[in-house]
């Protein structure tokens, strides 16, 4: 019975949320003031947003903070018209998933191109603390060369959703 108990109060306290976790609103509201920084390019707001200890991953490569602040303020030079189109974001205490659709113009070739992705992350003290973005880089090299269609603003898929398949 001692026994018993010990495991269900584990199990409860393992469960319990932390006294200083966000609630479920606030951390909607993180990631959604986090990608709208990358679109209007404020500094200020992505900052915010973003935990001391923070770090940013995709197919690129792990960037911490201060990498993270550099790639921010160099993408408005590199890329024009940054536009994300959310279709889902789930949320789990501290630790969210965000399905989107990134846009974006590359001003060197002025071609467009919209990749489908999901990021999940992590926020502590109400700040995110990481970003770990999953994507296909071909999609967008293939965009910009005009083998692929761009689907801006359908729903997110890894892949085009109308393009033919690949395999």
């Amino acid at each position: 019975m001692r026994a018993t108990l010990v495991l269900i109060l584990v199990g409860l306290s393992a469960a319990a949320p932390r006294a200083d976790a966000a609630s479920e609103a606030e951390v909607r509201a993180l990631i959604l003031k986090y990608t709208d920084s990358w679109t209007t390019g404020d500094v200020a707001a992505f900052t915010a947003t973003i935990d001391d200890q923070f770090h940013f991953s995709n197919p690129g490569g792990t960037f911490d903070r201060k990498q993270t602040l550099e790639q921010f303020t160099a993408s408005p030079k590199l890329y024009a018209n940054i536009k994300f189109h959310h279709m889902n974001i789930v949320i789990q205490g501290d630790r969210f998933m965000a399905e989107y659709q990134y846009c974006s113009t590359d001003r060197s070739t002025g071609k467009r191109e919209a990749d489908g992705t999901v990021a999940v992350g992590e926020v502590r003290n109400g700040r995110i603390l990481s970003w770990k973005e999953y994507y296909d880089p071909s999609v967008g090299d293939l965009q910009a060369s005009g083998k692929l269609i761009i689907d801006e603003g359908e729903e997110a898929y890894p892949y085009p959703r109308a393009a033919p398949n690949r395999w």
